[in-house]
């Protein structure tokens, strides 16, 4: 049984480090998440989805933020999008719950006990999001091996798979469970 264990960890850790470069090209390309911690500021994703609510649109604005912060492994600037996040969620009566998750974030701590706490807002922005939107599609990945193996989602406009729980360690790292329309 304790063979199969390892056998099944390393299937995992196989398939979502898919796409090794040699160490002549790592010391000369800059890493996949110099790329992304670069594009923090513009927003990583093409804007693709429409909200019926322009506080949903403002929410999910804020939530991409934090979320690519995440990826980037950069916790100063996450907190400061999860304090934008929570701002968002606040103004809505029916987000306060949402709200409190986000404040949790923020005082974390630490990047990774932030991405532990995204996992729990994760878990709860799916009812935000479902029936919200207008044009486009939000699609809601799954890191299998999240959180010491429990698993954890997050929302994206795009398929590309940007994994804020491992950042640069597994960046490709998770599939699309959902798309939300």
């Amino acid at each position: 049984m304790r063979y199969l264990s390892l056998i099944i960890a390393g299937l995992f850790i196989t398939a979502c480090n898919s796409n090794p470069k040699s160490n002549t090209e790592a010391a000369s390309e800059p890493t996949e998440i110099e790329e992304v911690a670069a594009d923090i500021e513009e927003t990583t994703e093409t804007p693709t989805v429409k909200f019926k609510s322009k506080g949903i649109q403002t929410i999910y604005s804020a939530y991409e933020k934090l979320r690519d912060a995440l990826v980037a492994t950069d916790y100063e600037t996450a907190k400061a999008f999860a304090k934008d996040l929570s701002e968002a969620l606040k103004a809505d009566e029916s987000t306060w719950q949402q709200a409190s998750i986000a404040d949790g974030i923020m005082n974390a701590g630490d990047v990774e006990k932030a991405r532990a706490v995204f996992s729990e807002l994760n878990n709860s922005m799916e009812s935000v999001f479902e029936g919200a939107v207008e044009s486009g599609e939000i699609n809601k990945c799954f890191c299998p091996m999240a959180l010491d193996n429990e698993g954890a989602s997050w929302f994206s406009t795009t398929k590309e798979i940007k994994n804020p729980y491992f950042g640069d360690k597994m960046l490709k790292c998770g599939v699309v469970k959902k798309t939300i329309k």
